[in-house]
């Protein structure tokens, strides 16, 4: 067996770790987080490779095969019988290669565990990302059921904050992994303010910022609330809101019922973010639901506790 052929193996080759999320998407946090893990972890010895179903959109498709690991779209959709046999077929095609799954969609835990360790995995990580298991009140009712007894359908339980593990898993039944961020990505500077303040036109305005996909459990409503109280106290602020998903339009016509058009920008998907948050001078995150808690913001540095 030659080289290539060992490694594809699995033998003498860097361990692969099975990721399974819903999508590889640049909007996805979940993938952000991953990302930010592959981009430094020794890739000599371990590697990422990524099962997901959801149909993808602006993926990180390029930046994983550019890294090494390999990507393998699904078409299942929310199908948990279909995911669960894209599963057997892929792990049947691989042999031997993924003594390793981590799963960051904990709702499939109790579906898939019995057929991957029929499929030869030796442990499979179910990893906790948030305190609330649906935006949807009916499916939260449904997620909920199908996430009892978690120690069941789990070999290794990981979270990115103790609020998120006992959520999740209960007391003392769980590791926190805290999200990962490149701070020098985030770090301040002036030339950078300066020339993106310039550009979105903020000059001499007092910017609070948001960076989140319109959806209930961001809270865009409260967001625009509590900056119109405050531009009745200060009409120099203004809000700059990044980001798109499906409630982007309820929050555009709020917002010009409230008269607040000439003080709010929406910007949509951008690349830029790092830079973006340089132009605010403070950033509101009232999310309803949080994996993780913010210890700390200083200019333009997000760090995750």
């Amino acid at each position: 067996m030659d080289n290539c052929a060992r490694r594809d193996a699995g033998v003498g080759g860097p361990l692969r770790i099975l990721h399974i999320n819903s999508s590889i998407s640049r909007r996805s946090g979940v993938t952000s987080v991953v990302m930010n893990y592959f981009r430094n972890v020794d890739r000599r010895r371990v590697l990422f490779d990524f099962y997901y179903y959801a149909t993808p959109d602006e993926t990180r498709r390029a930046e994983i095969e550019s890294l090494g690991g390999r990507c393998f779209p699904g078409r299942a959709g929310k199908n948990i019988l279909r995911i669960r046999q894209e599963l057997v077929t892929l792990l049947h095609e691989h042999p031997g290669q993924y003594p390793i799954v981590h799963l960051h969609d904990p709702v499939l835990a109790r579906f898939i565990y019995p057929v991957l360790h029929r499929a030869g995995v030796r442990s499979v990580i179910v990893h906790s990302h948030s305190t609330a298991y649906s935006d949807s009140r009916l499916n939260s009712i449904r997620n909920q059921i199908v996430c009892r007894n978690m120690g069941r359908y789990s070999d290794v339980r990981l979270a990115c904050s103790r609020s998120a593990g006992e959520f999740l898993f209960g007391a003392g039944q769980f590791e926190v992994l805290p999200n990962a961020v490149d701070v020098d990505r985030y770090r301040f500077d002036q030339r950078i303010r300066d020339a993106m303040r310039t550009e979105l036109g903020l000059n001499g305005l007092k910017v609070v910022g948001h960076v989140g996909r319109f959806s209930e459990e961001k809270n865009h409503r409260f967001l625009v609330a509590v900056f119109e109280k405050l531009l009745a106290l200060d009409p120099g602020c203004h809000l700059l809101l990044v980001g798109d998903g499906p409630l982007r339009g309820g929050i555009e016509r709020l917002v010009a019922e409230r008269g607040l058009s000439e003080s709010v920008t929406f910007l949509g998907d951008r690349s830029d973010v790092p830079a973006l948050y340089q132009a605010m001078d403070v950033l509101m995150l009232p999310s309803t639901s949080r994996g993780c808690q913010w210890s700390g913001w200083s200019r333009s540095a997000r760090v995750c506790r």
